[in-house]
């Protein structure tokens, strides 16, 4: 601030007693207005590579829950075989050579469940 007159002097109206300088407060408007637009750009870009990494994840989760359920298509396809061997063989319509190598290789892989009356 500038002051024009002191303390005691003779004024008359109109005249300017005092400047407020103004240019610090500009250059900090300036300043605070430089960084609210750069916190904004930082925000909108987080936010966009916030929502393109949930599409990603949600694209990875989709597809590995497309190939659990292939996967669990393919183990309900391989009981189905295996059952039917076991009938086939316990039918006598294929030796029992088949039937020990077809299930050695499904047993092997699959310890958590087998098909009823195999063991």
């Amino acid at each position: 601030m500038e002051v024009d007159v002191q303390e005691g002097d003779y004024v008359h109206a109109g005249q300017v007693l005092a400047r407020l300088l103004v240019d610090d407060l500009e250059a900090q408007l300036a300043s605070a207005e430089h960084i609210l637009a750069e916190d904004k750009a930082r925000y909108f870009q987080i936010a966009y590579q916030v929502r393109a990494t949930n599409a990603l994840d949600q694209s990875a989760i989709a597809s590995a829950r497309a190939v659990l359920h292939q996967d669990e298509v393919n183990l309900a396809g391989a009981f189905v075989d295996l059952n039917r061997y076991v009938t086939l063989v316990n039918q006598g319509y294929l030796a029992d050579r088949l039937q020990t190598n077809s299930a050695r290789p499904f047993r092997a892989t699959n310890r958590r469940s087998s098909p009823r009356g195999l063991s």
